[in-house]
């Protein structure tokens, strides 16, 4: 008789050992968001990963999803001393379509890193009022790669945070724009 894996259940499994090994010095733990992932509207789950980080040996807990919009998104959980995340959507037009917006706010508000040090602050307000600002309405009206702090509009209340937005125009393929929201809450 031979045992059947999804490939769902063996990413899994690899990813609680690897993340176990790597995790014996954090005080933090990412948190396998996949089912909370699954029900989320316009999410369809491709792939959860757990990851070590060569140069840090941090652990990383990647989830990589697909969404309605023919977008796909991949979140990054970097929890060891201090809570990091990267939010990075590979999307079809320059701007964000409202599935998308709507995926990132839903997506961000699932995190640790958003409950811990943004709780109360509707992730959708604060990206819908950053992805209609002057200075990414620029970034992506000059058509060249580029990132800014965002500290300002993404400030965790009472906590040291840190915020980055990046955006690489893609050429050809199916994909028009690469963004990038990056989050650390903790540290000095």
């Amino acid at each position: 008789m031979h045992a059947v894996f999804s490939l769902g259940a063996l990413l899994t499994m690899v990813s609680s050992a690897a993340l176990s090994s790597a995790a014996a010095g954090c005080d933090l733990k990412p948190v396998d968001l996949t089912d909370l992932l699954r029900v989320q509207v316009g999410v369809e789950l491709a792939a959860t990963t757990g990851l070590v980080d060569p140069d840090s040996a941090e652990p990383i807990l990647r989830h990589i999803v697909s969404l309605s919009d023919g977008s796909l998104m991949v979140l990054d959980q970097r929890d060891c001393l201090i809570r990091n995340i990267s939010l990075s959507l590979l999307h079809r037009q320059p701007d964000l379509s409202m599935i998308s917006r709507r995926a990132l706010a839903d997506i961000l508000a699932l995190t640790p890193l958003w409950q811990e040090g943004f709780a109360g602050q509707d992730p959708a307000q604060l990206l819908n009022a950053e992805v209609d600002s002057a200075r990414f309405r620029a970034l992506v009206a000059s058509g060249q790669p580029g990132s800014y702090a965002a500290d300002d509009q993404f400030d965790a209340s009472g906590a040291a945070s840190e915020a980055l937005i990046s955006i690489v125009p893609l050429e050809g393929g199916p994909f028009r724009a690469f963004l990038s929201l990056d989050l650390s809450l903790g540290g000095e």
